[in-house]
């Protein structure tokens, strides 16, 4: 399995650096047929990057983001030193009010074959996986 890591301050003017990271670690991992998963994760890095400094860090600490994967899956985390959430207490989107916001979460876990978050080390650790073949298990 191949791997790529990156940690970088917790600033939103990082965002691009994250995605372009992402996009091209993600790019030597995938086949060239699969460039619509690519497109996919470059988002859903973006929008995890993007809660990572905004909710957990409040733009302080630093963000770290790892990207790993053969030819069965990627697997990303994306780690910070904020305050932390409970997955299961974030609300899904207002869809009748569209409201600037608060899409990040529905938009990472409607990408992603499973999504799961931990704490470990002073490290909240959002875990990301995306199954590239045909049997993927259920998403708990």
């Amino acid at each position: 399995m191949q791997e790529f890591s990156l940690i970088l301050p917790a600033k939103i003017e990082h965002l691009s650096l994250a995605s372009h990271f992402s996009k091209e670690a993600c790019k030597s991992l995938l086949n060239s047929s699969q460039s619509a998963i690519l497109n996919d994760l470059e988002v859903v890095v973006s929008e995890a990057f993007t809660n990572a400094v905004k909710y957990g860090c409040n733009d302080k600490g630093k963000v770290a983001l790892e990207i790993k994967g053969d030819k069965q899956k990627l697997i990303i985390c994306m780690k910070d030193q904020g305050e932390g959430f409970k997955l299961s207490k974030v609300p899904e989107p207002d869809f009748d009010n569209f409201a600037e916001g608060g899409y990040g979460l529905f938009i990472i876990q409607e990408k992603m074959d499973r999504v799961r978050y931990s704490c470990f080390k002073n490290w909240n650790v959002l875990h990301l996986t995306k199954y590239l073949n045909k049997d993927v298990p259920d998403k708990n």
